[in-house]
């Protein structure tokens, strides 16, 4: 027996050795003492395969050369190897190989990480190098059927709890998948005990409530139901909200953005009153608008302004009037249950007209006649006045007298046609 050689596969990649035999027969032991495993290709084209931490014998005969030739077939992933050398011994084919082979050389316990312990446990764990999906933490409690801890070095990760045996995803990340984040099992509760912030689009799938205060600096797009419940203001948003259904405030709501505060491309209900362009418009939650700019605004329980039935309505409340007035808020014409009074002195009473001196016009009729006598005039009463007046070519005298409710005494001097109008006080 002797030793022919040795080398380190860790800092050279392939190499050569002579094995020449006497006779060209013999054997040859490798004693592969590294991490390395590797392959031997002999001048006949055979190979072989010598595993790390592992002494290999082999039976050598009528080689066409005895050159051999190593190379690295592949290395493990180890920390702390107390040696990396492969030493070849060889033997004559008659000579006694003492020990059994293949032989494992336990000089090192593989781990594929490295584990740094102090006297609480471990400070790091590090897994280089291995394929994706290699599971690097597996946790399983002796009272659950599964792993509550499943970690792989993609960044597959599934935190679960147990509770007597029962198990509830807690957490999950999902390499290349989206979504990638998943917090909790369906029905239970996740609590963010700080602020949460989201820099892309918060997607809510399901029914989303908040406790507390909502501030959007950006824009929130929902298209689905959205219902605030909040006491004083129950959403305020900063910038714009783009609602695609249903918008239901059952408490305040403000809008401040710049530019559309809140765009609504469905249903608007809002469940209170209102108030707009910082109080210019306002209502009154019963449907009735309260003001209206400077166009209208209402101080009572009566509807100023109503359309409906063919009708547009402009009525005043309860004992009130309605005043139409010019630039000074001075009056033209006033409105009430018993009279119509405009700035001219002109009066519009339930008996008539009532002028500025105080008489007053109830009512106006014409009759016509060509003869004196006595006519029905058709007034509905007794006449304050009868104006005959000549209607045809000519002249002629002309008087009235004895008016009674319904007739009155024309005399037409000349025989000509005339027309009288009745005047009634």
């Amino acid at each position: 027996m002797k030793i022919i050689t040795n080398f380190n596969p860790s800092s050279a990649s392939s190499g050569t050795f002579n094995v020449a035999f006497p006779g060209n027969r013999g054997k040859m032991l490798v004693y592969n003492e590294s991490n390395v495993n590797v392959q031997l290709t002999f001048s006949n084209n055979y190979t072989t395969y010598v595993p790390a931490w592992t002494a290999m014998l082999y039976c050598l005969s009528d080689l066409p050369t005895p050159l051999v030739t190593w190379s690295v077939y592949s290395t493990l992933t180890s920390s702390g190897a107390p040696i990396s050398q492969v030493v070849i011994e060889t033997f004559d084919h008659n000579e006694a190989v003492p020990g059994t082979y293949p032989a494992p050389l336990v000089r090192q316990t593989n781990i594929g990480n490295t584990i740094n312990t102090v006297a609480t446990g471990s400070s790091f764990l590090l897994n280089n190098g291995q394929p994706p999906g290699t599971n690097i933490i597996t946790a399983t409690p002796s009272d659950a059927g599964s792993a509550t801890w499943n970690a792989d070095n993609s960044g597959n990760l599934t935190i679960k709890s147990d509770n007597a045996g029962t198990l509830t995803t807690l957490l999950q990340l999902v390499a290349g998948a989206s979504p990638a984040v998943k917090l909790a099992a369906v029905a239970v509760l996740t609590e963010a005990l700080g602020a949460l912030k989201v820099d892309g689009t918060f997607e809510s799938v399901g029914a989303a409530t908040l406790d507390s205060t909502l501030a959007v600096t950006g824009t929130s797009a929902f298209t689905g139901d959205v219902t605030f419940n909040g006491a004083g203001n129950g959403i305020t948003v900063t910038n714009n909200a783009l609602v695609s259904g249903t918008l239901t405030a059952t408490g305040g709501a403000t809008f401040n953005g710049a530019g559309n505060g809140i765009t609504v491309a469905n249903n608007l209900a809002v469940n209170g009153t209102t108030s707009l362009d910082n109080g210019a418009i306002t209502t009154d939650g019963s449907g009735n608008i309260t003001k209206w700019a400077g166009l209208l605004q209402v101080s009572g329980t009566v509807p100023a302004l109503s359309v409906g039935g063919n009708k547009t309505r402009i009525q005043a409340p309860s004992s009130g009037s309605i005043n139409l007035q010019v630039p000074g808020a001075t009056d033209i014409l006033v409105a009430t249950s018993s009279s119509v009074t405009t700035n001219v002195g002109l009066t519009f009473v339930n008996s008539g007209i009532a002028w500025k001196t105080g008489d007053t016009i109830s009512g106006t009729h014409t009759f016509t006649g060509t003869t004196t006598g006595t006519f029905t005039h058709g007034a509905g009463g007794t006449p304050f006045i009868v104006i005959p007046m000549c209607s045809v070519n000519g002249s002629q005298t002309m008087g009235y007298d004895s008016i009674t409710s319904t007739q009155v005494h024309i005399t037409s001097a000349a025989g000509l046609g005339f027309k009288a109008l009745c005047i009634l006080g």
